[in-house]
């Protein structure tokens, strides 16, 4: 969360689309730009590319073993 007090009341805010760039317009007649550096290339949860993986391989698993348990069965 950011905090910061400006010399007047804030009039106008506008973010860029990527959220790293803050501007604010202030009726102390300055404009504020904040800045924050977003890492990029990095996966918010750890191995989750890896889990969403196993998931499929496992609900792949378990269709075949249905289909081939249906196949055993004679009545």
């Amino acid at each position: 969360m950011w905090n910061y007090t400006t010399g007047g009341d804030v009039n106008s805010v506008a973010m860029s689309l990527k959220g790293d760039y803050i501007v604010a317009g202030s009726d102390d007649y300055n404009v504020y730009l904040f800045y924050q550096k977003i890492p990029s290339g990095k996966a918010f949860i750890p191995l989750g590319n890896f889990y969403l993986l196993f998931v499929v391989l496992g609900l792949i698993s378990l269709v075949i073993i249905a289909k081939k348990g249906r196949s055993f069965r004679t009545n």
